[in-house]
């Protein structure tokens, strides 16, 4: 029996990036999908029948064979039934790892070059947070940290730079930030508006004070009312 085939959220937001042609079926509950989905997506209602084992489930289906299907549930585990049933009726088909769980961490990058500066646009692809990669020379800051410590300390790496500040714009009430323990991470100095009103330890900046990343300056401006 071969093995159902599985594909990391890494992966598929990959394909989405460069305009691979991939279909994503998405066996959820409606109620699920409502609140929150990938908006390449299908929807298919067989959630119930495939949780009952019902393996005629996905008999409707007709898509193009030449195309990937990659089904996707909650954390991972029922897909990878519908990827089963999928593969015996010919289809290149994938699980998403994780499902939506794990989808919710996948990330991308687009990069800016301006002069001897590089900046590092990282997305969470399936929330819209942002975050920011600023090196030059072999210095960077890290700015509005949301992702795992490792991934910014990997693309520092790769760029040959050591991450000497990490920095929130704000306080956010829309993500857990990951600064604080990026901070503690790389040892890097943790920078906040001196009037942060945090109750953790960090290195207060004032208004218009100018930062030496590499060769090259980042002035801080206090923009309240976000």
């Amino acid at each position: 029996m071969t093995a159902t085939k599985v594909i990391d959220c890494q992966t598929l937001a990959d394909w989405l990036k460069v305009g691979k042609n991939v279909s994503i079926l998405d066996i959820r509950p409606l109620s699920e999908r409502a609140e929150w989905h990938i908006p390449q997506s299908i929807h298919v209602n067989v959630y119930d029948a495939l949780k009952a084992g019902d393996e005629k489930a996905l008999n409707f289906l007709h898509l193009d064979k030449n195309i990937p299907v990659v089904s996707l549930c909650a954390g991972g585990k029922l897909s990878l039934f519908a990827t089963e049933i999928l593969a015996k009726k010919d289809y290149k088909a994938y699980s998403l790892a994780g499902g939506m769980k794990a989808w919710n961490y996948a990330w991308d990058t687009a990069t800016i070059q301006i002069g001897d500066i590089t900046i590092l646009q990282i997305r969470r692809v399936a929330k819209g947070c942002l975050s920011y990669l600023v090196g030059s020379g072999n210095k960077a800051v890290v700015i509005d940290a949301s992702l795992d410590p490792s991934i910014y300390t990997n693309l520092a790496t790769e760029n040959g730079w050591k991450i000497e500040y990490v920095t929130d714009t704000h306080i956010h009430a829309d993500y857990v930030s990951r600064t604080k323990e990026l901070a503690q991470t790389t040892g890097a100095k943790h920078l906040m508006i001196d009037t942060a009103n945090i109750l953790y330890d960090f290195v207060p900046v004032k208004n218009g004070e100018i930062l030496k990343i590499g060769d090259a300056q980042l002035q801080v401006l206090h923009t309240p009312g976000h």
